[in-house]
């Protein structure tokens, strides 16, 4: 299964995007990973994930 049907855009406003998160991208290795990456890429300042509601 590709990363695009694991990871659902739901929500975007002038300076916030939200994200719905399969099960896998909620465990802790996996989840590090999303947010220490935040810097790679430019205009991103802030990444929280909430594990518990599968959000990013």
């Amino acid at each position: 299964m590709s990363i695009q049907e694991q990871v659902l855009f739901y929500f975007r406003s002038r300076d916030h995007l939200r994200f719905a998160l399969a099960a896998i991208f909620c465990e802790p290795e996996s989840g590090l990973q999303l947010v220490s990456k935040r810097g790679d890429l430019e205009g991103i300042y802030r990444v929280d994930r909430y594990p518990r509601k599968r959000k990013l």
